[in-house]
């Protein structure tokens, strides 16, 4: 079963694995494609709304 949870920073080593090469390829996502992970970070976790994802349970 899947459960929707709030990501906290902790997950960001796992989001970026994923998200790396996405925002390197620069097809999907408007972020700069040479941006480093500590601006990519800030990103995903600004001081906005939560940020969901998916988690298994």
């Amino acid at each position: 079963m899947r459960a929707v949870r709030t990501a906290v920073p902790g997950d960001w080593a796992a989001l970026w694995r994923i998200m790396e090469p996405v925002v390197r390829a620069g097809d999907t996502y408007c972020w700069d494609p040479a941006m480093d992970e500590e601006a990519a970070r800030r990103e995903w976790f600004p001081e906005a709304p939560p940020t969901r994802r998916c988690a298994s349970t």
